[in-house]
């Protein structure tokens, strides 16, 4: 249990999501507010009124960008996840895109054509027109970041901050995937399939969230399972308790010798975390095997504004919120 909690606060990804607390912070209480703003901070995608507060219908909007390092090494593949982390926003909440803006940067045209290339295979793979943007040339940095707006009924939005005392807590991943040759913690489950499969797959957060079987959800992003598990947590104002030992991992990664410590802090395409009603926990890991998806309960939603973690029979606290 130390080595595990001491891997985990060793994870520089996960102290960037401290990092965003103050920031949001600080844009709800100084920020320009409106009523067309049904869902924003804290949210993977916010949800705007179209017309007014009585709209049924919501635009959702999600931007990232993806950091320079990467930019550099992989032109082509952060062209690309600057799409696919949108994307996932979008269907984190149970909404569909509609269509993606994209900003690239760099001063050598070989990058710029590498990153442009990414992002337009990706509109194709994820079936969403890229429809603005903006190229900037005369620059040191080398950069890309995208822009999405989707739509979703008002009664289906699933919130990243809506989880309930008692809920279950659910991991929800595509194990058809393979390690990337350049990053260990990257579990890549789409560049190597058709696009109807990939879209089949995320349909199920669609069904989710028209079946009203979660309280909330996140896709698991850079920041691994307990990265994104802080959000979500803090968003909701409640804690969580983790079995390590209930964490189910792909064969593939067994093979390789991963364990649940690794597992941990990999970034997870096609992965969402959410809560539900344990009313609805079965539903759920039927649906998820409807379209081809593992449903893993990990543990639950508790009273605490902490995250602790148990296994056999130890249980320790991983961190106070």
């Amino acid at each position: 249990m130390s080595e595990f909690i001491d891997e985990i606060n060793k994870f520089y990804n996960i102290e960037r999501k401290f990092m965003l607390f103050p920031i949001m912070e600080k844009v709800r209480s100084t920020s320009y507010q409106s009523d067309n703003v049904y869902k924003s901070m804290g949210e993977d995608s916010a949800a705007i009124f179209l017309h007014n507060s009585n709209d049924e219908d919501l635009i959702l909007i999600t931007t990232d960008a993806i950091n320079e390092e990467f930019s550099k090494s992989n032109p082509w593949s952060a062209g690309f996840c600057s799409i696919l982390v949108s994307i996932e926003d979008i269907y984190a909440c149970g909404g569909y895109p509609l269509a993606a803006t994209s900003i690239l940067s760099s001063d050598d045209e070989m990058v710029r054509t590498a990153l442009l290339d990414g992002i337009i295979d990706a509109t194709k793979k994820f079936r969403v027109p890229l429809v603005r943007g903006h190229t900037a040339d005369n620059t040191k940095n080398i950069s890309v970041s995208a822009t999405i707006i989707g739509r979703i009924l008002r009664e289906n939005y699933i919130s990243a901050g809506n989880a309930q005392i008692g809920d279950k807590m659910l991991i929800i991943a595509d194990f058809d995937g393979k390690v990337a040759k350049t990053n260990k913690y990257y579990w890549d489950t789409v560049t190597f399939k058709s696009s109807d499969e990939i879209m089949k797959k995320r349909t199920f957060m669609n069904k989710l969230a028209e079946y009203h079987y979660a309280n909330s959800s996140k896709d698991i992003s850079n920041g691994g399972l307990f990265g994104t598990m802080v959000l979500l947590l803090k968003y909701s104002d409640v804690g969580a308790k983790i079995n390590i030992g209930n964490l189910e991992l792909p064969d593939i990664l067994l093979q390789k010798g991963y364990t649940q410590k690794e597992y941990s802090r990999m970034y997870m395409t096609t992965a969402f975390l959410i809560t539900c009603d344990p009313h609805y926990e079965e539903d759920i890991e039927n649906l998820a095997e409807e379209y081809g998806l593992n449903a893993n309960t990990i543990g639950e939603i508790i009273d605490s504004n902490s995250i602790v973690l148990s296994y056999q029979d130890e249980e320790r606290e991983l961190w106070r919120l």
